[in-house]
């Protein structure tokens, strides 16, 4: 996989995009879990997570999740808030494709300077 260590602003969208990838995948796993007792909402600890990627430099998002400790309302022992699962899937999507929108414009810019 390609890797955009010479530009730190590319850099810190392609760890960031790892990062939502991530934490997309655990959020629709979460909504497909919602009626599953005893399931418990996972959680990426996405600013750990970029901290430790632009920092010490290898980091896989997987390391930062965590299960949602918080109690449950529900008789069957199941924590997921499928409203407020909407909402971070939604956050998320349009997180990921301002990321997204970033690195091409900086693509675009180093493609430029290629060309001149």
């Amino acid at each position: 996989m390609a890797s955009f260590d010479i530009d730190p602003t590319a850099r810190l969208a392609e760890n960031s995009l790892h990062g939502l990838w991530a934490k997309q995948n655990l959020i629709t796993d979460n909504i497909a879990n919602v009626s599953t007792p005893g399931y418990k909402a996972q959680r990426l600890s996405f600013d750990a997570y970029l901290d430790q990627a632009m920092g010490a430099g290898q980091a896989r998002p997987l390391d930062f999740v965590r299960r949602d400790g918080h109690a449950s309302m529900r008789a069957d022992g199941n924590n997921v808030d499928l409203e407020g699962e909407l909402v971070a899937l939604a956050e998320n999507s349009l997180r990921y494709r301002s990321v997204m929108g970033q690195l091409q414009r900086k693509i675009d810019t180093l493609t430029a300077v290629v060309r001149e």
